[in-house]
């Protein structure tokens, strides 16, 4: 895989890159969801330039996909 990915000039450690700076804009989104609504989280992930299907999952799964700060125990 590392070699395909090489001889279509993504490194193994650029695509690791990339997938974390998607983590955390969408990690983002989903915060912003919970704060300041759908439409805002939906503006900032097109900001980003993110896939329309995946600002379509993020909008319906988000609130099941966001980590709790605090856990209360």
């Amino acid at each position: 895989m590392a070699e395909l990915m090489t001889a279509m000039g993504n490194s193994p450690q650029s695509c690791q890159r990339t997938d974390q700076r998607t983590a955390a804009i969408v990690q983002h989104a989903i915060a912003l969801m919970s704060v300041a609504g759908v439409q805002e989280a939906t503006r900032y992930l097109r900001r980003f330039n993110v896939a329309p299907e995946t600002i379509q999952r993020i909008v319906g799964n988000g609130r099941r996909r966001l980590v709790p700060l605090h856990s209360v125990r």
